[in-house]
């Protein structure tokens, strides 16, 4: 698989963000979400760039409309949508450690 050029990453980048600022298109998001963590753990460059859109994006938001753009958890309740988006990118770049990933196989 070849590379992607910085312009297509950044510009993937900022269509994998926008969803999550918009109500009532989870489908979208979702296919969002698995855009921006594969952009997060691909493009090392470009993290930094992804994280700034989220947090610029969040500072123009107002805090009512916020609120509203939120996930269903399994257990009845409700998570903010860039939420559900940091903890994914927070979570992609997890490593194991050798002696528990020997322990998790046998």
């Amino acid at each position: 698989v070849q590379p992607l050029t910085d312009t297509t990453v950044l510009l993937l980048s900022s269509i994998a963000v926008s969803p999550f600022f918009v109500e009532g298109i989870s489908e979208l998001q979702l296919s969002a979400l698995r855009l921006a963590t594969n952009i997060f753990t691909k493009y090392e460059k470009h993290r930094s760039l992804l994280l700034d859109d989220i947090i610029s994006l969040l500072a123009r938001m107002s805090g009512s409309r916020r609120n509203h753009c939120t996930y269903q958890l399994e257990s009845q309740g409700r998570i903010q949508m860039t939420t559900v988006l940091i903890l994914d990118l927070i979570q992609c770049l997890a490593v194991l450690p050798e002696n528990l990933v020997g322990s998790n196989q046998g």
